[in-house]
C-alpha cells in the first residue's frame, strides 16, 4: 500500500519539517508556483494528519504553504481534489523521489536496537524478528493518531502532562553520554511514563482501561521511533528488572 512509503520520513516531528523530496517530480501545472518544497510539505501533512484530511493539513501553521496555495473557491487550481491526486502520485513514487540516507537510517535502527536489547536480555530464547513480523507497524499506529478527534488528543496531553518533560527527553536523548548510560536513561524514562499511564487507569472500568491504555501508548509512540505495542512490551519487561538505582539500594540493604 502506498501509505507504507511514509516510513521513509523521520520519526521526529522536528526532523520531518526539514525533510525534503530531493529528486525531480513531474510539473503540477497549476495556477500557483508549486515547488519541491511544497511537495515535501504536502507529504509531511499527509504523514501527520492522514491522506484526505485537508482541513487539518491547511490549518497546520507549520505547513503554511498548504493554506496559501490550495484554493477553496473559484476556478484556480489547485483545489483539494487536485492536491489529493498529487499526494497519491507522490506517495506511490516516494521511494524513487528520495535519495537514500543510510547514515540517518542506520542511526535510527541502532538507537531502536540499543534500547530494545537492554530490555530483552533474558534466558528466554530470542525470536527471529526477520521471520516473525509484527501485525501492526509503527506506520499504522501513527495513522491511528491522525484519525483521533481533538478531544482524544487533548485528553492524552492532559493525562501525560505530569511526564511531559520525560517525553521530551525520550524524544531527544542526550548525546554527550555513552551508550550504556543512554540505555539506562531510556529505561528510566519509560518506567516513569508507563507508571503515569497505570496511575491514570486507577479506579477505572475495564473498557476505559483497555481503550485509554492503547490511546496513551500510541500518544507516547509519537516521541520515539518505537511503536506503541513494542513500547508496552518494553515497559512490562522493564518492570521485571530493577533499575540501576534500585539494584544499588538492594545491594546496600544486604
Amino acid at each position: 500500500e502506498m501509505l507504507n512509503n511514509l516510513d521513509i520520513l523521520p520519526g521526529s516531528s522536528r526532523e520531518r519539517l526539514s525533510w525534503r523530496i530531493d529528486k525531480k517530480t513531474k510539473p503540477a501545472g497549476w495556477d500557483v508556483e508549486w515547488t519541491g518544497d511544497d511537495d515535501s510539505l504536502l507529504i509531511v501533512g499527509v504523514y501527520e494528519h492522514g491522506l484526505g484530511n485537508w482541513d487539518k493539513i491547511m490549518a497546520n501553521t507549520k505547513l503554511q504553504s498548504m493554506a496559501e496555495k490550495i484554493f477553496r473557491e473559484g476556478d484556480q487550481k489547485p483545489k483539494v481534489e487536485h492536491v489529493q491526486t498529487r499526494a497519491e502520485y507522490l506517495l506511490k513514487n516516494l521511494p524513487k523521489l528520495v535519495s537514500k540516507s543510510p547514515t540517518k537510517s542506520s542511526r535510527k535502527k541502532q538507537k531502536k536496537s540499543d534500547i530494545k536489547s537492554y530490555f530483552e536480555k533474558s534466558d528466554e530464547p530470542q525470536v527471529d524478528t526477520k521471520k516473525k513480523k509484527s501485525k501492526r507497524s509503527k506506520r499504522s499506529e501513527s495513522t491511528e493518531i491522525s484519525e483521533w478527534n481533538d478531544e482524544i488528543f487533548t485528553k492524552c496531553k492532559e493525562i501525560m502532562r505530569p511526564v511531559r518533560k520525560t517525553l521530551r527527553k525520550l524524544e531527544n536523548p542526550r548525546e554527550d553520554t555513552d551508550k550504556e548510560e543512554q540505555i539506562r536513561q531510556q529505561k528510566n524514562y519509560l518506567l516513569e511514563i508507563g507508571r503515569q499511564i497505570e496511575k491514570s487507569c486507577e479506579g477505572k472500568g475495564d473498557e476505559w482501561v483497555k481503550e485509554w491504555t492503547e490511546n496513551l501508548w500510541v500518544f507516547v509512540s509519537q516521541f520515539t521511533p518505537i511503536g506503541a505495542n513494542q513500547l508496552k512490551k518494553l515497559y512490562n519487561r522493564a518492570l521485571k528488572k530493577p533499575s540501576g538505582e534500585d539494584s544499588q539500594r538492594k545491594k546496600r540493604k544486604r
